[in-house]
């Protein structure tokens, strides 16, 4: 191996590199203790250099240091190689790391090895034995312009964090649901009227991005968007409230119009075939309703918690499913409840339809509640009676309607 070269040439002062206060941390990866320590002599006097002997050491620092600003990577190593490592940092679903400068040390490789590791998203390469000169103008320009990305990140998060609009699929953010969940819950209390929530992922998303590629993954999520704003009613509000979780408020939605819904959206989506540079596929979702008695409505907050945890739960099952936070009547169960037995769901939560009587008498007493959840049933059991009304009874009818 050729000698390291490690001397620094003395500058004049007026020429002299501004050492900062503040060292910005690089990680070399590399598995000869000689490279390592001849990296971390160079680099040490303008930065802190953490070293890690194989790409699973490298990975772990990472994902647990936010301050590694540039990563020094060599390609042939044990357990992890340089390869799998650039993959990894690349495909990572935070920005973070995704976006880290790695320099590829090289010893003296073809243009196929540069190529593909080009591919794979180096950002530069440099030959070793390293020489001073080179290693460090390389941590310095990568560095400030990893400084400069971070100033930009922190303001474009500051923006994004006041604005109530997801970029990606033009739905809400997760902060606008919240608010608009605190408001559904408060309004629904209030009058005695069901509010449901319905949380969706797209399944097998993390495979899908790391085969295929952001730009496909996030077309994916994007479609899916369009096809749930497609279904919802104008006072619900759905927002995406992570890479690949859409989440909808229903305020005076039915238990059974929220679990119709479901279907509706999962079977279509199901059947779709998705396009994306010649290549058509198809994908499956997870669902998870939460559709929680007057008596039992939590806060907006526990709301969504519970409902994510429920969704989390459908997608590591296996995927494709209708969940439910809690029983439905027996109009057409989910394939699953996250939150209770199916004996429990008998003896405890089976729903007796309503009479028109027993509905007219809740009316009275200002409980909607139940009458709304089954509002399909009891139109049913008034057609009868509308069959019979005459021309003048129908316009009548119609006009109050119109007034209501």
């Amino acid at each position: 191996m050729a000698k390291v070269s490690s001397k620094i040439k003395p500058n004049s002062s007026e020429n002299a590199t501004e050492i900062p206060a503040f060292k910005p941390r690089v990680l070399v990866v590399d598995d000869s203790k000689v490279l390592r320590k001849a990296g971390e002599k160079i680099l040490g006097k303008e930065f802190d250099v953490v070293l890690a002997s194989d790409g699973e050491e490298g990975w772990e620092k990472i994902a647990v240091d936010e301050k590694i600003q540039v990563v020094f990577l060599d390609l042939f190593m044990p357990q992890l190689d340089g390869y799998g490592l650039l993959e990894r940092i690349r495909h990572s679903e935070f920005e973070r790391i995704n976006e880290l400068p790695v320099i590829i040390v090289t010893g003296g490789e073809g243009e196929e090895t540069r190529k593909k590791v080009l591919d794979l998203g180096a950002t530069d390469f440099i030959t070793k034995p390293f020489d001073t000169v080179n290693l460090l103008a390389r941590a310095r320009a990568n560095s400030v312009a990893v400084h400069k990305n971070d100033q930009l990140r922190k303001e474009y998060q500051h923006i994004k964090e006041n604005s109530t609009v997801d970029a990606l699929t033009k739905l809400g953010n997760k902060a606008l649901l919240v608010e608009k969940l605190k408001q559904d819950r408060s309004f629904t209390s209030r009058h005695r009227l069901p509010l449901s929530i319905i949380a969706i992922d797209v399944d097998r998303y993390k495979n899908i991005f790391v085969k295929n590629g952001k730009p496909l993954a996030e077309g994916i999520v994007k479609q899916v968007a369009k096809m749930l704003g497609a279904q919802i009613r104008k006072e619900d509000t759905a927002a995406r409230v992570g890479v690949s979780q859409l989440v909808v408020s229903l305020p005076t939605a039915s238990s059974m119009g929220v679990y119709r819904l479901a279907e509706r959206l999962q079977n279509k989506i199901a059947r779709s075939r998705f396009s994306y540079n010649g290549t058509k596929f198809s994908i499956t979702v997870s669902i998870c309703i939460s559709t929680p008695h007057a008596k039992e409505l939590k806060t907006a907050d526990e709301l969504m918690e519970e409902t994510l945890a429920g969704l989390k739960k459908a997608v590591n099952d296996g995927g494709n499913k209708i969940v439910s936070c809690q029983s439905l009547p027996d109009f057409g169960q989910p394939s699953s409840s996250v939150s209770k037995t199916p004996k429990e769901e008998t003896n405890k939560d089976a729903v007796k339809p309503l009479s028109l009587q027993d509905a007219a008498a809740l009316l009275d007493q200002g409980d909607c509640g139940p009458v709304y959840q089954q509002l399909d049933h009891l139109l049913g059991e008034m057609m009868p009676l509308l069959k019979m009304l005459n021309a003048h009874q129908k316009q009548t009818l119609i006009k109050l309607i119109a007034e209501q």
